[in-house]
């Protein structure tokens, strides 16, 4: 995305909609602990995935040339 280019205006949107959609998932389930706890997990994958040092990085080996 973007050529490998960091904080782009596109990489900000992208890191900013799961957090914003984070927020509104934690107000309407009232901060209940499994969907907190379920909510959380996933905007920590989905944010750190954005990190400029994890570029070209592949998890498990997940869609890696061969």
């Amino acid at each position: 995305m973007d050529s490998g280019k960091q904080l782009t205006r596109n990489r900000k949107f992208l890191t900013v909609v799961p957090v914003v959609l984070y927020l509104i998932a934690s107000h309407t389930t009232d901060y209940e602990r499994p969907m907190l706890f379920l909510n959380t997990l996933a905007v920590f994958v989905l944010v750190v995935a954005k990190f400029p040092n994890m570029h070209r990085v592949r998890i498990f080996g997940i869609n890696a040339d061969q």
